[in-house]
């Protein structure tokens, strides 16, 4: 969920973006995100969200942190649970297989 610096750069060279044609040197004078211009809000601009954001949304802003601010880290699935999961997908199967 962290706007990426791949992101940051093509922001700058989009007009619609909010922030194009804007420095993301923070000693600037033409600071992309000085003041109040926050990655939530060139979300918004480019519709990536809307506006109105909705309670999901604003729960998940207001506890775990704006959007645009939050690394994520992928944590696979244990295989204890990945085994069970197919076990019940598998019995699934031949439930619908047999009831047909």
């Amino acid at each position: 969920m962290c706007w990426t610096f791949a992101r940051d750069l093509m922001a700058v060279n989009m007009n619609s973006s909010g922030i194009g044609g804007m420095s993301l040197l923070r000693e600037s004078n033409n600071f992309a995100f000085q003041n109040t211009t926050t990655p939530q809000t060139i979300y918004l601009l480019n519709n990536t969200l809307t506006a109105p954001l909705n309670q999901i949304f604003t729960l998940f802003s207001s506890i775990i942190g704006p959007f645009g601010c939050v690394d994520l880290i992928y944590v696979p699935v244990p295989p204890s649970i990945f085994k069970l999961t197919k076990q019940i997908l598998e019995g699934l199967i031949i439930l619908c297989l047999y009831q047909l």
